[in-house]
This record gives C-alpha cells, structure tokens and sequence, in this order.
C-alpha cells in the first residue's frame, strides 16, 4: 500500500528524507507553516537516530537480531520496538519504519486530527472521516480492484513481500499486509506472517493464527487471503 501519487486531498504534502527514512507525510492543517514542520520532524528524527547509534554501541544484537532482545532500562525510547518485536517473535529492527511513523505521528498529533506519514510503504494513517484504501496487489488477479474501508480512527499498515522490495523475508508471498492500530505492530507482525507463507497450507494456518490482528491480507500466486474487521471492496 502507498499513498505516495495519493495525497491531493491534503493541504500539506511533504517529503522528508534522512539517513534511511524517507517520509511522504500528508496532512489537513490550517494554523502551522511547511517550513516549521519540516524543520521539527528532521529535529525529532535527528533524536531518534542518535539514541539508536548510542542502543547498537552498547547492545549491537539490536540491529541484527532475527529474535526478540532483552530490553535496556536505559532506552525508554524505544521500548515499544521491544515490546511488539516481542510479541510477534521478531527482532527489534523488523519494526524500525513503523516505529518512525508512530513518533513523528506523536507530534502530528499536537497540531491535525487528519493527516497520513508513508515510510517505504508502511503507514500510519490518522483520519476524521471513512477512508477508503487501496491494496497494490502484485497479483494481476486482483490489481487495482481491492478496497479497505476504514472508518474514522488511527491504523498502522505494514506490508512484507518474499519476491519484491529489498526488506529481508524468509518466505514466498507475494504480498503480506497487516492493519492494526500501531504501526509497529503492524511492521513486526507483517515480517513474522511473511515469514510464515511458503504454501497455499501455510497461508490457510496464518489468516487463523493471526485473527487477532484487525485486518491481514496475503497474496500467494493467484490467490488472495483476507481476514478482518473491516469491509473490502472488489
């Protein structure tokens, strides 16, 4: 999912890159300037990057394990990558652009109740109305033609794929999408569903195991898997 050639119903449209975060944000606001927004956002990212150089110095298992980590009491921070790399069963980075996406929504928060941050495909959304979003489909099965409809509220949306993109999976999908709430949790859980899809049989055990998630979308070949609390559109 992206929205990077959808933002024109916002007023503000941004693109911010630093170091290997690259952020389309689009937001509804009347009362802030651009350049006031840009220049927070990289201050808030040049923090957040900093505390991860001092986290790998001092536990370098951060940036490259594959499995959950002990937390460090000194990096408050970050406890959220620890905590949902936890639960899904993942290492800490799997969550690394969900992550940015939630503290740079912490901020957006203060000042729009309407506004979306993309970051390399994943996205917090945060919305005072119904959107309707657009799953990219690598299938040619279903591209163009599959819809969420998401009511007011704020999501995650994290994607994992086995045959695209330059992220790391250890499985075959063509295309994993999870929606949650947090973007971090969405991330982590992307990876681990990814992870798991080598077959037709595994996609069928995923879309169970992972019902507690609000949405899950995984396209294997030709086929399409959707389980969710939200409605789709064909």
């Amino acid at each position: 999912m992206k929205y990077r050639n959808n933002s024109s119903n916002y007023s503000i449209d941004l693109n911010i890159i630093k170091n290997q975060t690259d952020l389309k944000i689009g937001l509804n606001i009347l009362n802030c300037g651009y350049g006031s927004l840009r220049a927070d956002i990289l201050s808030i990212l040049d923090f957040y990057y900093d505390r991860i150089r001092e986290i790998t110095a001092i536990q370098p298992e951060f940036r490259y394990s594959l499995k959950p980590i002990n937390m460090r009491k000194e990096f408050r921070e970050i406890d959220p990558l620890y905590l949902f790399s936890k639960k899904a069963g993942v290492g800490p980075m799997a969550g690394i652009a969900g992550f940015f996406d939630e503290i740079i929504s912490d901020y957006l928060k203060n000042i729009s109740g309407d506004y979306f941050i993309e970051n390399g495909g994943d996205i917090k959304l945060v919305c005072n109305s119904e959107k309707k979003i657009k799953i990219y489909s690598p299938s040619k099965d279903f591209e163009d033609n599959i819809h969420v409809i998401l009511p007011e509220g704020e999501y995650g949306i994290a994607s994992s794929s086995g045959t695209k993109g330059h992220s790391l999976s250890f499985g075959n999908s063509d295309l994993v999408t999870v929606i949650c709430k947090n973007a971090i949790e969405a991330d982590c859980f992307a990876t681990t569903i990814g992870n798991r899809i080598k077959n037709p049989s595994d996609a069928d055990n995923a879309i169970e195991e992972f019902d507690f998630l609000d949405g899950v979308f995984i396209f294997l070949g030709e086929k399409m898997w959707y389980k969710g609390k939200y409605k789709i559109s064909l």
